[in-house]
């Protein structure tokens, strides 16, 4: 019977694997496949299902054989792996490439075959997971008057518009009658539409500066193309009205005749206004912070996940001194490498991705932070909403969120987000939890920064970045 036989070279935290076929294995299934052949097969000169058996034999046996050998081979190694409980680095490696697979002739066909393979282990142990050990963790603090905020916010968009005869200001709505310039000259046959935009702290500033303090009956000229600089082509001819039969290019000057600036007026802070807007269990503005705050904490869940596991991360780097077997992990990069080519730099970055991922490897285990394909979909599904609303393209979402299902690597990033976040939420029941408090504006700065400095930074090499999830669980 088919077997595996394992030698453990514990100096070199290698084991060895030599898969053992037989004749009594392997002979039945290439007869069978021949007898196949020739009931089923179609070979010119021959009727179906009566070609000799001995002519399939001559011509093709040899490559039967090799098939049915691959095949067996394939399945003795997925079994031990479903029932392997080592810590295994990567892929079985072929000892001596050249030499590695014997030569099959099914007219000499052995009493037994060997294929001998390495793998890497990594250590059986990691320190610094105990309630000895303490890490740091952001904790987000949201003040009563980032809640009030946000509030008002809310009483705003369902306040009315009222007309206002002061300047324009941050917040207006502005509605206005806009031609198409060609250079000081209204543009003949150009475009021209009454359009209404919001003046916000994100409108483009040529536009802000240009409205800010006018008011209703003023005319001015205003660079409109702005838009389609800042956001992108679509949003600026979905501000203008402009359909997509339009043809002809529309340039980025307009002359712009105000016809009147609206300003939202409040809604009243009542329970009715409550419960339309944050939920049928909200009645009291106590239960409305608490539901907001519970919002905006949702929004940095994952920068202070990914800190939190990162610094856990860094710091089991350095007080496991983890030493990978030199001679596997060669062989194994060489695997990874396109041409013959040995970049020492490039190795070593592949030494320490490989490390990284064992250490959350064991973090992931730990945790059991393990996200399911239901909840992947959904962070992908999530994501693409919260990108969509943004630019205001929600209707595209089911296309939207079908083609970064498809892309696998929205898939994996969505995965490990999600394990981030379950290894942050578990850790703190098996390690110590110093508490570092942050407020909304101080996390954003500090983001900000840290994205600089990562921007900064020279890029990292490719043959230096691993997934940190296998294959099969983001399939």
């Amino acid at each position: 019977m088919p077997h595996i036989e394992e030698r453990l070279l514990e100096d070199e935290s290698i084991l060895q694997l030599e898969v053992v076929l037989t004749k009594e294995d392997l002979l039945p299934k290439v007869q069978s496949e021949i007898k196949r052949i020739a009931t089923k097969g179609n070979i010119k000169g021959f009727r179906p299902g009566h070609v000799p058996k001995e002519l399939i034999r001559h011509r093709y046996g040899d490559g039967i054989l090799a098939d049915v050998f691959q095949e067996r081979l394939e399945e003795v190694m997925n079994e031990f792996w479903k029932k392997n409980t080592r810590p295994l680095i990567g892929d079985p490696i072929l000892i001596n490439k050249e030499n590695a697979l014997p030569s099959l002739r099914l007219n000499k066909i052995q009493e037994e075959y060997r294929v001998c393979f390495e793998v890497g282990l990594y250590p059986s142990e990691v320190k610094g997971l105990s309630l000895q050990d303490e890490y740091e963790k952001i904790v987000l603090d949201v003040p009563e008057e980032r809640l009030a905020g946000e509030l008002k916010k809310i009483a705003l968009s369902e306040g009315e518009d009222r007309a206002v005869e002061d300047g324009a200001a941050i917040g207006d709505a502005v509605e206005v009658d806009a031609v198409e310039l060609s250079g000081e000259q209204l543009r003949e046959g150009g475009w021209q539409n009454r359009i209404t935009f919001s003046l916000l702290e994100s409108t483009p500033e040529d536009i802000k500066e240009a409205f800010l303090g006018r008011s209703a009956g003023d005319s001015l000229r205003v660079r409109l193309g702005a838009w389609r600089e800042a956001v992108s082509e679509y949003f600026f001819k979905r501000q203008l009205g402009i359909p997509d039969e339009w043809k002809q290019e529309v340039g980025d000057w307009f002359e712009v005749s105000i016809v009147s600036i609206l300003r939202r007026e409040p809604a009243p802070l009542t329970e009715e206004l409550f419960q339309k807007r944050l939920g049928p269990s909200v009645h009291t503005q106590e239960q409305a912070f608490e539901v907001l705050r519970k919002a905006i904490e949702s929004n940095y869940t994952d920068i202070i996940a990914q800190d939190f596991v990162d610094n856990v991360l860094r710091h089991l780097e350095q007080i496991n001194p983890i030493a990978l077997p030199d001679r596997y992990m060669r062989a194994l990069f060489r695997t990874k490498l396109e041409g013959d080519s040995f970049d020492v730099q490039q190795y070593e970055n592949f030494l320490r991705a490989h490390k990284r991922r064992f250490l959350l490897d064991r973090l992931k285990e730990l945790t059991q932070a393990y996200p399911d394909k239901e909840a992947v979909v959904r962070e992908v599904v999530d994501q693409a909403y919260e990108y969509l609303q943004r630019i205001g393209l929600e209707h595209l979402l089911e296309s939207f969120v079908r083609r970064m299902l498809d892309d696998p690597e929205v898939t994996r990033k969505a995965y490990e987000r999600l394990t981030y976040r379950l290894i942050a939420a578990a850790l703190p029941q098996y390690v110590r939890i110093k508490e570092r408090h942050m407020r909304p504006e101080q996390l954003d700065e500090w983001r900000r920064r840290m994205r600089e400095s990562a921007e900064q930074s020279p890029a990292a090499s490719v043959a230096g970045k691993l997934p940190l999830t296998s294959a099969d669980e983001t399939a």
